[in-house]
């Protein structure tokens, strides 16, 4: 007798219960964040954003464009606080208007957001695996980081 109750019990533990229904819930209403609106719009060119607002302090990588060979970012701004802004960023920068530490910094930048690029994308624009997002001065030349002329 001990036995069957204890078989009839652990045959109940097994089998599944009902539970509540589940329902599909209605599409959502909410409102989107603020970058999301500011991606309907035009992306800024790297250069001119970068002169209009200063350095950006984050930057994340967002998409392509194959029609104008860029990469496109979403960068927030220190002169810009209440969202950040797609800034797009062709594969040579040529940055003649900015200063030499502004070029370093944004190479950093765009140093730091390459791994996040996915490598079809970087396939699909045709670029150079050496040679992406590389930020250039007035004469051509590419930005470095020279320690020796900070006197360190």
């Amino acid at each position: 007798m001990l036995f069957l109750n204890f078989f009839a019990a652990w045959r109940d533990f097994g089998s599944p219960k009902p539970g509540p229904t589940i329902r599909p819930l209605p599409p959502s209403t909410a409102q989107p964040e603020d970058h999301t609106t500011q991606q309907m719009n035009p992306p800024s060119d790297v250069i001119e954003a970068i002169t209009q607002y200063g350095i950006p302090y984050h930057v994340r990588y967002m998409a392509y464009s194959i029609s104008n060979r860029t990469v496109i970012l979403l960068a927030s701004f220190r002169g810009m606080p209440k969202s950040p802004i797609l800034v797009s960023c062709p594969v040579r920068i040529y940055a003649a208007a900015l200063s030499q530490e502004d070029r370093v910094s944004l190479q950093l930048n765009l140093d730091a957001i390459q791994s996040s690029v996915p490598e079809k994308a970087w396939h699909i624009l045709d670029m150079n695996r050496e040679r992406r997002l590389i930020v250039l001065d007035g004469e051509g030349n590419t930005t470095s980081m020279d320690l020796k002329d900070k006197g360190t």
